[in-house]
């Protein structure tokens, strides 16, 4: 009985209204047809119930399946010696491990309990560590500075830092024998204050592990802390490779340095020196088995500690095995090296130096250096000429004999013969950059850089140097491939770009090949490398687009960092009071509308086939995307078409914000024991039995909380112990809590549906949590989860039968809506019979 035919067919879809003998005839002639659909809507029902039940059955052997197949995932077969090699990857290569629950090696120990294993027993997961310290409370921190509430901060955090104690002793027993990197930064106070107490207790803790020292990276904020590290002897640090120490400016006690056993350490390679207080070429060093040497000390200037000429030249006469040095050199005036002694430095490979010293070309003369290859050369003088002056730099390269690769210094301290002669003794030069001294500028320098234009103009005669010819024949540092031009001053985008399309080029040029013999020029031609590096930061604001220009390079390889001023921030306009302006002076007259002539008539383009030219406009939509971001639109399109069954769309009814507001409250208030309060419950629960005070033992109840893991709640709600359960809404797979709907439902158990599963995690101490429930609760909350209980009834359990007949999806695009609409409008019928119709 799909259709039937009644004398008032006739009468549908108009504006017909029927009488009372019409309406009695109405309602006999439809109560068969009520007949019908109310069998066939009972049908359905059971049909759906088979199909429901077939479906958990598909899905719950479907969840065995997926659950089978993961133990199939190769990571389970890898053995422990190869696991524990992929965490030693995992750890930080840029600084020492740090005591964080986000990073390795810590973060290893929370994926599962055998990677926790693993990472227990591997003792190079924890042969680094960075010792954080806490800050104490002063009465000064508080809102308030009661006697009470102080004391009780106080105790708060002395237990807190003894549980930081532990923690590190723990970290390094499970280093075993292996040797430890330390890195200890205590900030700079005022001796005397509680936070030196603490530092102290820290400093004992790690004096407890001297004989295991590798590296050492530790800052030195008092005379007392300074004392303590400088008599340490050099036994008690066998093990020592590298030490960096930094002082402060209260730490000023030369005589306790001069002979520290620490310095003296048998197996120190490496040696950082920071606002150091006395001169190095005072202090007892095995300065011959150094590789790596810092002495740079911008303080050093104001306390008369600076390098001279003759102690630079004693320290590189000392240290033959140097590979890398660090070191800021001041002099007088008139002072120059007057030892004529060559210094051999065979393995030094790069040199970093802050020259205060207007002789100081008198020491880099007498440096040999065959495999220097990086420089970091800064002045803190002024640029000078004369017959008898020659730049220190220009002397220190004369030394290589053209083999460096890297060059770093301020080019704006420089004249431009000094420039072209640096840049034509650099034949190999890979990378240049140019940014100004660690120690910042002098004042003499900071004027010069503000009357003198011809020296903020320098950046550009670089670069010109720097740009290869037309015919490809000549070109400074052909093998430049990085350039960073941190200081770029006065640099015009335009002659930037310039720059780069010029090298990448003739980087085309000399790839270029023909097939055809090549002659004498071609061969003379120089092979200019592709740059693959390129930072500019600009004092102009942008006008040029760097990446259109460049996009084919950008898409080669070419890297590129290019900075701006930061916009200034505006201001809006003042509005007008509504007052009328004056008058307009000398008589001046309101603009008058052009006159259009009339020998020109306007007409509209015809952009039809074969009609006029459409102008040139922005082809986006048009363009072909790549094939990952036509597959991310087309999978976001293709979530909104496909209808989503009843079971999996009644998770997108979620409950509302402030209802949920007041849930999570309540949760909080129930949070799960951390383990230091279980163990501690647990602990005086046992003290308790010991003691035969069996009274006491009974009465210590596990306290109430949350509950939480999928096969705990199933067991709660199928025992009908759970008194409201919460279920996030974007669990994947979403087939581990579909099932609990209809479940809690069955059982006669409350729930809601929230946002989200992250947020669910932070009530039970875990990053995700699939669903929580709430089994008891204290009598003053009683009133409060009856609220949230009723509220929960009322929009999910008493509308799970209206939510189960409701798909989700089946949204269509703009395009199919448009054309519903119009076939709708032409058999005279609305949108939505015709949607529904057409589904």
């Amino acid at each position: 009985m799909a259709s039937f035919n009644t004398p008032f067919s006739e009468y549908l879809h108009t504006n017909y209204v029927p009488n009372n003998i019409d309406r009695s005839h109405i309602q006999q002639l439809l109560s068969e047809p009520e007949q019908s659909l109310r069998r066939l809507n009972n049908e359905i029902e059971r049909l759906q119930t088979v199909l429901n039940d077939l479906q958990g059955q598909r899905d719950a052997l479907g969840l065995v399946i997926h659950e089978h197949y993961r133990l199939l995932t190769p990571i389970r077969r890898l053995p422990d010696d190869m696991l524990s090699e992929i965490f030693l990857w995992c750890l930080p290569d840029k600084h020492n491990a740090v005591m964080s629950a986000a990073e390795a090696p810590l973060l290893l120990g929370r994926v599962c309990s055998r990677w926790r294993y693993v990472a227990y027993r591997t003792p190079r997961l924890w042969e680094s560590l960075h010792i954080p310290i806490p800050t104490p409370p002063t009465p000064g921190t508080l809102n308030y500075s009661t006697s009470h509430h102080f004391q009780q901060v106080c105790a708060d955090f002395e237990d807190k830092f003894q549980r930081h104690c532990q923690a590190i002793r723990q970290w390094f027993a499970r280093a075993g024998s292996r040797p430890l990197s330390l890195s200890f930064n205590p900030r700079e106070t005022f001796p005397g204050t509680l936070n030196n107490i603490f530092i102290r207790k820290y400093l004992d803790l790690i004096f407890e592990f001297s004989n295991r020292w590798r590296s050492l990276e530790v800052s030195i904020t008092t005379a007392e802390f300074s004392t303590l590290w400088a008599t340490i002897p050099a036994s008690s640090v066998p093990l020592l490779e590298s030490l960096y120490l930094k002082f402060s400016r209260r730490t000023i006690q030369p005589d306790v340095w001069r002979e520290s056993g620490l310095l003296r350490a048998p197996q120190l390679r490496v040696l950082h020196l920071s606002q150091f207080p006395c001169r190095p070429s005072t202090i007892f060093v095995n300065w011959s088995r150094l590789t790596h040497l810092s002495l740079s000390d911008s303080a050093a200037v104001y306390r008369n500690k600076t390098l001279t000429l003759t102690e630079a030249h004693g320290i590189f006469a000392q240290c033959k095995h140097l590979a890398h040095c660090s070191m800021d050199i001041m002099d007088g005036p008139d002072t120059i090296c007057d030892i004529h002694e060559i210094i051999s430095l065979p393995y030094l490979l790069s040199l970093d130096v802050v020259d205060g010293a207007k002789g100081s070309a008198t020491l880099f003369d007498k440096l040999d250096v065959p495999s220097l290859r990086a420089i970091s050369y800064h002045t803190r003088l002024v640029p000078r000429t004369g017959p008898s002056w020659r730049s220190p730099l220009l002397v220190l390269l004369s030394r290589t004999n053209g083999q460096i690769k890297s060059l770093a210094t301020d080019i704006h301290l420089f004249t431009f013969q000094e420039v072209v002669e640096c840049f034509e003794s650099l034949p190999l030069l890979e990378s240049f950059t140019n940014v100004r001294s660690r120690s910042g500028s002098t004042r003499e320098q900071t004027r010069m850089r503000i009357v003198c234009p011809i020296f903020r103009d320098i950046m550009r005669a670089v670069l010109d140097l720097l740009t290869p010819s037309p015919d490809g024949m000549k070109c400074l540092c052909p093998r430049l491939s990085a350039i960073d031009l941190s200081e770029s001053l006065s640099l015009r985008e335009n002659e930037a770009l310039r720059f780069i399309l010029a090298r990448m080029e003739a980087n085309n040029i000399g790839r270029m090949d023909t097939g055809c013999p090549a002659s004498s020029e071609e061969t003379d031609m120089v092979n200019v490398a592709k740059l693959k590096s390129v930072s500019i930061s600009f004092v102009f604001d942008q006008s040029l687009d760097f990446e259109e220009a460049l996009e084919s390079y950008v898409q080669e390889g070419l890297k590129l960092n290019l900075v701006y001023p930061v916009a200034r921030k505006s201001y809006p306009a003042k509005t007008g009071t509504g007052k009328k302006p004056a008058a307009a002076p000398f008589g001046a007259s309101k603009a008058t509308k052009a006159k259009k002539n009339p020998l020109f008539e306007a007409t509209p383009k015809n952009f039809g086939i074969g009609q006029d030219i459409r102008p040139k406009t922005d082809l986006t939509r048009f363009v072909k995307w790549p094939e990952y971001v036509r597959l991310q639109r087309q999978k976001v399109i293709l979530h909104q078409r496909l209808k989503v069954p009843p079971a999996i769309a009644q998770f997108s009814h979620t409950l509302d914000k402030n209802t949920a507001t007041q849930l999570f409250k309540l949760l909080n208030k129930y949070r799960p024991e951390s383990k230091q309060e279980k163990k501690a419950r647990l602990v005086a629960a046992a003290a308790a039995a010991a003691e035969d005070k069996e009274k006491d033992a009974k009465d210590s109840k596990k306290p109430l909380f949350v509950k939480y893991g999928l096969n705990h709640i199933v067991a709660l709600i199928e025992a009908k112990k759970a008194a409201l359960v919460v279920i996030a809404h974007d669990v994947d797979p979403i087939e581990l809590v579909v099932f609990l709907p209809a479940l809690c439902r069955k059982m006669g158990v409350p729930y809601v549906i929230v946002k989200g599963k992250a947020r669910l995690g932070t009530v039970v101490h875990k990053k995700t949590s699939a669903v929580l429930a709430i089994q008891e609760v204290k009598s003053e909350d009683q009133r409060e989860l009856a609220t949230l209980v009723s509220a929960a009834k009322a929009n999910f359990t008493d509308k799970y039968d209206e939510q189960r007949r409701q798909w989700g999806g089946g949204l269509r695009g703009n395009k199919s809506t448009q054309m519903l609409r119009k076939r709708a409008k032409a058999a005279g019928q609305t949108i939505s019979a015709a949607s529904i119709g057409k589904l």
